[in-house]
């Protein structure tokens, strides 16, 4: 239990000591409207492909909205995981 608790401990002081400031250095907006870009249309996974001139700029945006909300889904999955790995270092 002491290695567990010795690296928990490392972890949070490395987190602390390479916060990351991206809260406080965006002003985020309360909420993003669904007619927005949520993420780039150049970076879709339809862009620049013979399937791209098929959709909508409606259609576009819609898919931004759900490819940007499956990347957030996918990094906090992978830091669940990570999560997981170091509770198994006692």
């Amino acid at each position: 239990m002491d290695k567990f608790l010795e690296r928990v401990s490392q972890l949070s002081k490395m987190s602390i000591d390479k916060h990351n400031l991206a809260f406080s250095r965006f002003d985020w907006p309360e909420k993003i409207e669904d007619d927005c870009w949520w993420f780039s249309p150049d970076s879709l996974t339809i862009a620049q492909s013979e399937v791209e001139s098929d959709f909508s700029e409606e259609q576009k945006k819609s898919l931004a909205k759900w490819e940007c909300i499956n990347i957030f889904s996918l990094n906090n999955t992978g830091e669940l995981e990570l999560k997981e790995k170091v509770s198994e270092l006692s």
